[in-house]
């Protein structure tokens, strides 16, 4: 029989088409306080980690292929340097990677600091709404015609910083709770708050009968930190924005008979409330001790807190407020170091713009397998 031949298939980065930078440096700058565990950087050599060699393997190539240096400079998560660095007009860096919260990408945005992404979102240089981006904050952070940091592959810690449920399945079966039926939940889109609540209902224990429930030794159905970043992704969860602009282009007054409702029925999570003395208590001692069934906080957790727990434990999405919710929805936490910007004083900005879109693409290739294999399945 005649054979039919196929074009092979084209990846996102061979798209890119070609370019030669003459072997142009292009610097990013990590301001990161918690470099060993929201990992944006590779090291200088291959060392067995799937994380590291991705990102060391991304950087190669985007080099290789463009004739471009990429180097890093890191420092702790206050952008200081950054700061001073524009404010003086100079172009040390190319490219930032920091946290969205405290005095770190927002406040830059609020000073004039950064770039407007918009500027260069055009033909193939940046697409911020392609898949190797976040279309979502895309969409969320335009106002007033400005885009000025975002999230993707371009930075490795993003995969840390979605909020999400651990589930004990180990633990589980005590309680005849299998984490097939979870994951059946899931993909049957009957995964709901109600749902989450049923099966707990009733099984925390005051182990030690003094009527206070703290995490050093009590038991809970679901462990949850009393902040608001927990909060913040329960209501997105159930389908409110943390923002939300109309077609003015003005911020939306989010408080409605709706967003009272979400918020009367997660007020249940907070009875009885806990105490400690760290919020690290409840994702290092509770959980991995097998003093909670369920653990709500962000997938960090995974690497961070849990890889020694002894217990199996599996990685579920927050749930939905009902079941007429179409879809389920993670927040992207502002203190994880994944947010991407650019100083406001590129010399060359469609250079930055191929270069930052070529290691973005590059790493939905390379990373973006290697961290789902580490953090979710390790």
């Amino acid at each position: 029989t005649d054979t039919v031949e196929t074009e092979p298939e084209t990846t996102p980065l061979q798209a890119m088409g070609e370019a030669d930078f003459d072997g142009k440096t292009f610097t990013i700058l990590d301001a990161n306080d918690l470099p060993n565990m929201h990992v944006n950087i590779p090291g200088e050599e291959l060392t067995g980690d799937p994380i590291n060699d991705a990102l060391y393997n991304r950087d190669l190539i985007v080099s290789e292929k463009y004739n471009v240096e990429i180097d890093y400079v890191q420092e702790a998560g206050f952008i200081t340097s950054f700061k001073n660095s524009v404010v003086a007009g100079d172009t040390a860096f190319n490219s930032i990677i920091s946290r969205g919260l405290g005095d770190n990408m927002a406040a830059l945005a609020n000073q004039g600091i950064l770039y407007n992404l918009n500027e260069i979102s055009s033909g193939e240089d940046a697409n911020w709404n392609k898949p190797w981006w976040s279309g979502y904050m895309y969409d969320a952070m335009q106002l007033g015609g400005k885009f000025f940091f975002t999230t993707g592959d371009y930075a490795a810690a993003v995969y840390q910083a979605p909020a999400c449920v651990f589930f004990n399945v180990d633990l589980g079966l005590d309680y005849s709770i299998q984490a097939s039926d979870l994951y059946a939940q899931v993909r049957e889109l009957t995964w709901t708050y109600e749902s989450l609540f049923s099966m707990t209902k009733g099984m925390n224990q005051d182990l030690n009968g003094d009527n206070a429930y703290r995490h050093e030794d009590d038991f809970a159905g679901i462990l949850i930190h009393k902040d608001y970043d927990q909060l913040n992704g329960m209501m997105v969860s159930c389908g409110v924005p943390m923002s939300r602009i109309n077609e003015e282009g003005h911020l939306v007054d989010l408080l409605n008979d709706k967003t009272i409702s979400i918020l009367e029925m997660l007020h249940q999570l907070y009875e009885p409330m806990y105490t400690y003395d760290h919020v690290d208590n409840t994702t290092q001692i509770a959980f991995p001790e097998r003093r909670g069934l369920f653990l709500i906080h962000k997938v960090e957790n995974a690497t961070a807190a849990l890889r020694d727990m002894d217990d199996d434990f599996a990685v579920l999405p927050l749930p939905k407020y009902d079941e007429t919710q179409e879809h389920y929805y993670s927040l992207i936490s502002g203190w994880v170091f994944c947010m991407v910007g650019m100083p406001k004083t590129l010399e060359d900005p469609a250079f930055n713009g191929f270069v930052t879109e070529a290691i973005a693409r590059a790493a939905y290739e390379l990373v973006r397998p290697a961290a789902f294999e580490t953090t979710l399945k390790a």
